[in-house]
């Protein structure tokens, strides 16, 4: 059961009361509740998050929702993008242009991050903030190339010191 505007405001509002620190996620609802919702909540001072945005163009309709303020985020998904054939990174430079020419403060997140390429691919597209699960953070700091030097580097390092007490 879709939850009415008045429904998702009283939601918000709530959330938002819990401390100041808190930024309400907002969905890119396909009947426009969330455009709806959003001045209001900006209005009130509440930080936003609008999510589930995968073009340009959605980002646009939610600036301009936001009556000259934008929301606190906007949240892009990048694999989701490419899995609807889209290009991630036209959607996020994009999204950065538009920020940039009407001079919001909104921060774009990039989500659906799957691998470490996303992550430099997002970067250089323009993203703000990019979330990423552990293991594909783990991903991006280990090689086998780096491995393989650090225990030669260890290894000659501890022969230096052996033959040094020789």
């Amino acid at each position: 059961m879709d939850e009415s505007e008045a429904e998702l405001f009283k939601h918000s509002m709530e959330f938002a009361s819990i401390g100041p620190n808190i930024v309400v996620k907002v969905p890119m609802f396909g009947d426009g509740r969330g455009l709806k919702l959003l001045p209001k909540l900006i209005a009130e001072g509440i930080k936003t998050n609008i999510t589930g945005l995968m073009t340009a163009e959605q980002v646009l309709t939610v600036l301009l929702a936001g009556q000259g303020k934008g929301p606190t985020y906007v949240s892009l998904f990048f694999n989701r993008i490419k899995d609807g054939n889209g290009n991630p990174n036209i959607e996020i430079s994009r999204t950065r242009a538009l920020i940039e020419q009407l001079a919001s403060d909104t921060k774009i997140i990039t989500g659906s991050i799957r691998n470490p390429s996303d992550i430099l691919d997002a970067v250089i597209a323009g993203t703000h903030i990019v979330t990423i699960t552990p293991p594909v953070f783990e991903n991006m700091i280990k090689h086998p190339k780096s491995d393989e030097f650090v225990n030669q580097s260890q290894k000659a390092w501890e022969e230096l010191l052996a033959s040094q007490k020789s």
